[in-house]
């Protein structure tokens, strides 16, 4: 049911509520989703890549058992990189990749542009980028065992960003606002950085780092690794 509900609230953003009319029939006209509607269905999905939503707490995670020897996986199984035993971070993942997926979609990002610029109280693709990369990279965890889903989330947050900036399909617009946002997290990455003594969150914004260096130098040269995906919800 979460596959639905998450693809459900993102189809508010950008949204447009039409139906398909004949000459004379007293159906409406098209109307776009109210903007306040909009902002609610964004900040409602924001929190469903949140680390405490996404962490399975112990009491979970240690009564799911490693998946027994020649028990092949099924289309409802989870994906993950731990070999038979459950991977949390892998669902955590998976989780944010179906959120960020929804709310980054090409033709969204394009309608959040042409909307926007037909009425600019309707949010606009640098907000809800901004906001997305507020709730993630910019957003600091309250307790020590949820900062490695925060660097998960972190990471399939670059990934969807890189992809759009890319995407050829895209609205030109919408790449260029797209490599912006990019740019200026590189600088903010920069500036941080003198500032962070922990290894791990040094290893995870220099690797994050590395990366934005590539797409901004040559482009071509970035590998994108695609996070892993929930198993599907439709049809059911």
């Amino acid at each position: 049911m979460v596959v639905y509900q998450v693809k459900a609230a993102a189809k508010v953003l950008a949204g447009l509520s039409y139906a398909h009319k004949v000459r004379g029939d007293n159906q409406p006209y098209p109307q776009l989703v109210s903007a306040s509607w909009q902002r609610q269905a964004l900040e409602a999905l924001l929190k469903t890549i949140q680390p405490d939503f996404l962490f399975v707490p112990e009491h979970i995670w240690k009564i799911i058992p490693p998946r027994p020897s020649g028990f092949e996986s099924s289309k409802d199984s989870f994906a993950g990189r731990t070999g038979p035993s459950f991977d949390s971070l892998g669902a955590a993942e998976a989780a944010a990749n179906l959120t960020l997926s929804s709310l980054l979609e090409t033709s969204r990002a394009s309608r959040l542009i042409d909307y926007h610029s037909r009425n600019p109280e309707n949010p606009g693709l640098s907000e809800v980028i901004d906001r997305i990369l507020e709730a993630s990279w910019k957003k600091s965890t309250t307790q020590p065992p949820l900062d490695e889903v925060k660097r998960v989330v972190d990471n399939v947050v670059l990934y969807h960003l890189f992809r759009l900036a890319l995407d050829e399909e895209a609205l030109t617009q919408v790449r260029a606002i797209t490599s912006l946002k990019l740019h200026q997290l590189r600088k903010w990455i920069e500036e941080l950085l003198p500032r962070v003594d922990i290894e791990k969150t040094k290893a995870h914004l220099l690797y994050a780092l590395h990366q934005l260096e590539i797409f901004e130098k040559n482009p071509a040269e970035l590998k994108l690794i695609p996070p892993l995906s929930p198993p599907p919800g439709p049809p059911i």
